[in-house]
């Protein structure tokens, strides 16, 4: 996240503007942890489409940003990127709930979060 400040210095908003961005992205990704918690926890919501949808989101936003010249277009970067990190960080506890249920359930998030730990140690080296 902290490369959205020193891109949006380069393209000339001031720092004072360029550090709100965390900030909203924060907000966003707290609000959507609670909005999205209560909504996803409904029967009738698929769970498993809902983690495919918030992925594909973070993915088109992704590949957006580049297009991101300005102040508004970084703030309308940050507020999806917030709103679907936030949902897809509740999804990883309840989508392991459900894929594997209750008897296995830990075994898995914790399996789960080993994976997401390789990319985490090594992708920083890797990328530079």
């Amino acid at each position: 996240m902290l490369q959205q400040i020193s891109i949006a210095n380069e393209i000339g908003i001031p720092s004072s503007k360029s550090a709100l961005l965390i900030g909203y992205q924060a907000i966003t990704n707290t609000a959507a942890r609670i909005a999205f918690g209560r909504l996803v926890n409904n029967p009738r919501m698929d769970k498993i489409v809902s983690v495919q949808i918030m992925g594909l989101m973070l993915a088109v936003n992704a590949t957006l940003f580049p297009l991101a010249k300005t102040y508004s277009s970084l703030v309308v970067y940050v507020v999806v990127f917030g709103c679907f990190d936030g949902s897809l960080a509740v999804m990883f506890g309840m989508g392991t709930l459900h894929i594997v249920g209750e008897r296995l359930a830990g075994r898995a998030f914790g399996n789960l979060c080993f994976a997401a730990a390789i990319g985490n140690v090594l992708g920083p080296p890797v990328a530079g």
